[in-house]
């Protein structure tokens, strides 16, 4: 039994753009910034996460800080929790490290003067 080969695919000479389409790269180019603009990025002043809220004193940043750092020491355990080997090293040295800002962080609001 034979099995025949079937004949390889005819190329149409229009299936890829030649050099003389693209004659007039200028008026491509205005077309691309026209349409597909590139912003400005916005300056360090104006960058603001969406949860900052500029009237908070500085315990209220503090005990925020605080618990954002709870849930990243939470976030690295049950990550590494999974892992083995030295990946699971480097997410439990990770924890260790957010669990060591945390307690810096704690001992600081521990020491903030009353009012």
């Amino acid at each position: 039994m034979s099995k025949t080969t079937p004949a390889p695919p005819v190329q149409d000479p229009n299936a890829f753009p030649s050099a003389d389409r693209f004659k007039d790269q200028a008026a491509i180019q205005r077309a691309l910034d026209h349409y597909l603009p590139n912003p400005a990025p916005a300056s360090p002043d104006t960058i603001r996460l969406s949860n900052t809220k500029p009237g908070r004193t500085l315990e209220e940043s503090l005990v925020h800080v605080s618990e954002l750092l709870t849930c990243a020491a939470a976030t690295a355990y049950e990550s590494g929790d999974g892992l083995s080997g030295s990946k699971r090293a480097l997410a439990f040295s990770a924890m260790h490290l957010v669990e060591m800002a945390k307690a810096e962080l704690d001992q600081s609001l521990d020491n903030l003067p009353l009012h």
